[in-house]
This record gives structure tokens, C-alpha cells and sequence, in this order.
């Protein structure tokens, strides 16, 4: 299953991949730094990555898939047919 699959989600993320927790945390991971922080990042429940037909928001090749729970924004760009997990930020 892709959601608790991390090496699988690397595997569609572009790097570097930029996050933001909180004004002052924020920059980028490198696919090593990406892995090794995949629980911080998605904490212990990753299915967000594994619904079924999910709404991407936005236009122009970014999209934002929203987790309302946390605030968090989920962003990825559309390259040909496919979507590349590109930032993850945490509104305040």
C-alpha cells in the first residue's frame, strides 16, 4: 500500500522537497533526509496517500490536496500525465 509505503512516495516526490512546520522551520529535504523524516512529516497515519480519486485545488500545473484536521497542504505539480509531490506546509 502506497501509504504506508514510504520508499514508493519518495519515489513520486521531486527533490529537493520543500516543507514548512511553522515560520522559522522551514527548507528543504534531500530523498535521504526525506525518508528518514517520513514519520515526522505524516506522523504514524500516512493515508492521505492513499485515497481513492482525491480533489486536487488549484490551476496553471500546482495543485494543493488539503488535510483540514491540521491545516496541512499537501502540493504537487502536474509533469505530463502524472503528479510529483513537490512541498508539504502546515499553516499556522
Amino acid at each position: 500500500m502506497v501509504a504506508r509505503d514510504k520508499n514508493t512516495v519518495a519515489s513520486l516526490t521531486r527533490f529537493p522537497f520543500k516543507y514548512g512546520f511553522d515560520a522559522g522551520d522551514e527548507g528543504t529535504y534531500s530523498k535521504a533526509q526525506f525518508l528518514r523524516k517520513f514519520d515526522v512529516l505524516f506522523g504514524s497515519d500516512s493515508r492521505f496517500f492513499a485515497r481513492a480519486n482525491p480533489t486536487f485545488h488549484g490551476d496553471g500545473g500546482t495543485f494543493d490536496l488539503e488535510d483540514e484536521s491540521d491545516a496541512s497542504h499537501y502540493i504537487f505539480e502536474k509533469r505530463g500525465a502524472a503528479y510529483q509531490f513537490t512541498s508539504y506546509i502546515v499553516e499556522p
